[in-house]
């Protein structure tokens, strides 16, 4: 067993991170291998297992600051507390850092990511989500800024998503043999118009309609997203045919996962924000 990361090494290993976040962010090439390589030497005697290990240590702080994580290192949550305050003071003594990644948070996408191939996966399991959920309460969380609204606040994200998933609902009615429906399938959040609680109407092989809701990140599978409180209401109401498609890793890898049901059944929800009337 590894002996405890020093101070000195959790800096090295964080700032040697966030480099990689920052690449990603910015949709740069590069090789995980060569950083864990050239970082090693500077290392106590650590092996590639331990710095791989720790790097999704970090991936789990970040996920629960709500902050973008490097995709190739899935969240490991049982990190020492002393990881946690050494990111914490990280972000703090880097804004500049921040803002890079709030500025990347706003990019247009790369003309390669309007690729409508979403490969569909399976959603995150409870156990793991509920860590990183419970890791944030009654914890103070620091949060250098609301990088998940920014994210949120990217229409054109928003927009490239619903398209990717409209072609991958007609997609689906298609290959089932269900032509006819593919063609009814309503890019409503566009044709109609917003603020109905849903983005695109499609079909069940059934002929039953499907309301569905579109939240897109380019970052991993745990990330954060908002809804509204009419989103929520409308899930409420038509939980028997609401589902919503969480579309992710949209820079480089495009994906999705679904979820059916009310949104308050499925996901685990944090009031965030209060109208308050005088």
């Amino acid at each position: 067993m590894d002996n405890p990361w020093s101070e000195r090494e959790n800096q090295l290993i964080i700032a040697d991170y966030f480099e990689m976040l920052l690449r990603e962010a910015a949709g740069e090439d590069y090789v995980k291998a060569r950083y864990r390589r050239n970082l090693k030497p500077k290392l106590d005697n650590r092996s590639d297992g331990s710095i791989e290990y720790k790097h999704q240590n970090i991936s789990a702080v970040l996920a629960v600051l709500g902050l973008p994580y490097v995709e190739g290192y899935k969240p490991a949550m049982n990190y020492q507390h002393r990881l946690r305050s050494a990111v914490e003071s990280f972000l703090q003594n880097n804004p500049k850092l921040i803002s890079r990644l709030v500025q990347y948070a706003a990019d247009t996408l790369p003309l390669a990511t309007k690729s409508s191939h979403l490969l569909e996966v399976e959603a995150p399991a409870f156990e793991e989500t509920n860590r990183i959920w419970k890791a944030r309460e009654p914890q103070q969380v620091y949060t250098p800024v609301d990088y998940v609204l920014q994210e949120a606040n990217n229409q054109a994200l928003g927009k490239l998503g619903e398209q990717a998933v409209l072609a991958f609902e007609k997609n689906r009615l298609q290959q089932s043999g269900r032509p006819d429906l593919a063609g009814e399938v309503e890019w409503t959040a566009k044709d109609v118009g917003e603020g109905r609680g849903y983005d695109i109407r499609s079909f069940e092989l059934s002929e039953k309609e499907r309301f569905i809701e579109v939240k897109t990140t380019k970052h991993g599978i745990y990330f954060p997203f908002y809804l509204t409180a009419n989103e929520l209401r409308f899930s409420e109401a038509h939980k028997d045919s609401f589902y919503l498609y969480r579309v992710f890793s949209f820079r480089t890898r495009p994906k999705l996962y679904v979820k059916s049901g009310s949104i308050s059944s499925v996901f685990q929800l944090q009031p965030y924000v209060y109208k308050a009337w005088p």
